[in-house]
């Protein structure tokens, strides 16, 4: 799953959001239509667009490995370079070492 931080509402973003936030985290050709969508809407807006995070406790659930969401993270980071992008989590998966290769993997927010 996407999301994205917005500094002002922007309503074809806000469509967006509304379209994928019934994907699976770990459905790859969903995660594919929102890094398209990404390409076509978010690039428009960068100046209101702050952050994007990449999974939502997918850790946390078991949806992927530090490693795998790390990938993840940083193919959004390709298509928009210049916006922060991480991810949200729950705080035991940063203490017990699950999310060490995102932490360490130089992501923007978490």
């Amino acid at each position: 799953m996407v999301r994205l931080l917005l500094l002002s509402t922007v309503p074809t973003v806000d469509v967006l959001l509304i379209s994928t936030a019934r994907c699976r985290p770990d459905d790859e050709k969903a995660f594919q239509v929102e890094k398209e969508a990404l390409r076509k809407h978010a690039t428009q807006f960068t100046d209101q667009v702050y952050a994007v995070t990449v999974g939502s406790e997918t850790l946390y659930r078991g949806n992927f490995t530090g490693e795998e969401l790390l990938e993840k993270i940083n193919e959004v980071k390709e298509i928009l370079p210049k916006t922060k992008v991480g991810t949200a989590d729950s705080w035991n998966k940063y203490a017990d070492g699950t999310a060490d290769a995102v932490i360490k993997g130089g992501v923007d927010i978490l």
